[in-house]
């Protein structure tokens, strides 16, 4: 559905036309069947009227007054409010942002505003113009785990926002960080992404869990691995397979694994509590992982690493720079925030699967709840892969993308 102007000269004209047309309606045909009753409908229309019309403008003005009262506090009294839009799910902003100001100054603040305004926002540039839409649609505090098939290779859905599905595609990624304390849901956010891989796309999975606890219910549906030894041997092996491809597109002329047209396969390595590695004796494993991280994006090499101790000394300025894509799930406080969104709000999060997801901009989400047990039964038909003598038709459902839910 359009949205509606109200600031709109030709709407508004027409918004305001309803009820005076509707009450004279009203009024002629009660005054046919009796005049008192005819005054009667008349003072109850207009009335009714107006009270629809003060409404709609206590609203626009309410909200108005605190985004007013904080970009104030933040710019100093130099950005203008232009317009306002009423939309479907809240209000449509048309702001004028002072000189040597961009839509990124503002982008800094929204989860600030978010809080200050109580509602979610999106922000964008257009003609000019900051566009700052509000959403008031509550986000529920459980979801039911979805299984949806997307064309992409590496396209998973994780969970909810407030409008809609969101999705996490890992190629464009190209490599993701997720963190979160105990708690938090950064583990069913996992299993909820690998079991969608597992059962919908064709992957390579390598999967690294040096406490061989969260990840153990994908050991016969991927590469196992549990000690830091072990992945230090895998980032050797992946270091030839990268230096392999790259070889081979630049034969063919291209830049990326999209634009090779031969099959490769892709290849994603999830390593759990890599903060294991950050101590004194695996250092060495680390800044490998660090080399890989930054060598690897177009290689369809894929990493996915996690954390519950997202301190500086383990999410450094190398991890971050090559990891633009953060999932943050309830931290312990607005230190861990700041070092995993550059940014605090994460400390805020109710926990359970409520997540911030920071990609081009910042999205509050619910994650899926999928169950150990639901898990156990959603992927034990392709466990066999790994072991050899598997159904092969098995194997083709996962290469044919459908957009069915099931």
């Amino acid at each position: 559905m359009k949205p509606i102007n109200l600031n709109s000269t030709k709407n508004a004209y027409i918004a305001r036309s309803i009820f005076p047309f509707a009450s004279i309606t009203t009024f002629l045909l009660a005054c046919a069947l009796n005049p008192l009753l005819g005054l009667g409908s008349l003072t109850l229309a207009m009335l009714g009227g107006l009270s629809v019309f003060t409404s709609i403008d206590f609203i626009l003005s309410r909200h108005r007054s605190k985004l007013n009262e904080y970009l104030e506090s933040v710019f100093e009294n130099k950005v203008q409010i232009i317009s306002e839009i009423k939309t479907e799910s809240g209000i449509s902003y048309k702001i004028k942002m002072p000189p040597k100001t961009s839509s990124e100054d503002l982008q800094k603040q929204k989860l600030s505003i978010e809080q200050f305004i109580n509602a979610s926002i999106d922000i964008a540039y257009k003609d000019g113009y900051v566009i700052l839409n509000t959403s008031h649609r509550k986000l529920k505090s459980h979801y039911d785990y979805e299984l949806i098939q997307t064309t992409e290779p590496l396209n998973i859905c994780i969970g909810h926002t407030k409008d809609d599905l969101l999705y996490l595609n890992i190629e464009d990624a190209p490599h993701i960080l997720i963190c979160g304390q105990t708690g938090s849901g950064k583990s069913v956010c996992l299993r909820s992404l690998l079991t969608s891989l597992i059962v919908l796309k064709d992957v390579e999975l390598h999967l690294v869990d040096f406490q061989r606890v969260e990840l153990g219910l994908f050991k016969k549906c991927a590469q196992f691995y549990s000690e830091p030894l072990e992945l230090a041997k895998l980032l050797t092996e992946l270091k030839k397979e990268s230096n392999r491809r790259l070889t081979l597109f630049e034969k063919k002329g291209v830049a990326s694994i999209q634009q090779y047209k031969s099959k490769l396969k892709y290849k994603l390595i999830v390593i759990d509590e890599f903060a294991t590695l950050a101590e004194k004796q695996y250092t060495h494993i680390l800044n490998m992982l660090k080399v890989r991280i930054a060598q690897d994006r177009k290689c369809g090499i894929h990493y996915i690493i996690c954390t519950q101790r997202p301190t500086t000394d383990v999410v450094d300025g190398t991890i971050k720079a090559n990891i633009p894509v953060r999932i943050a799930f309830k931290t312990f406080d607005s230190i861990n925030s700041k070092v995993i969104l550059d940014q605090t709000g994460a400390e805020e999060l109710r926990g359970k699967g409520h997540g911030l997801l920071l990609s081009d901009d910042l999205r509050e989400f619910q994650g899926f709840y999928l169950s150990e047990q639901q898990t156990i039964e959603f992927i034990t038909p392709y466990q066999k892969i790994q072991q050899g003598g598997h159904d092969e038709n098995v194997f083709e459902q996962k290469r044919q993308p459908s957009t069915e839910i099931y």
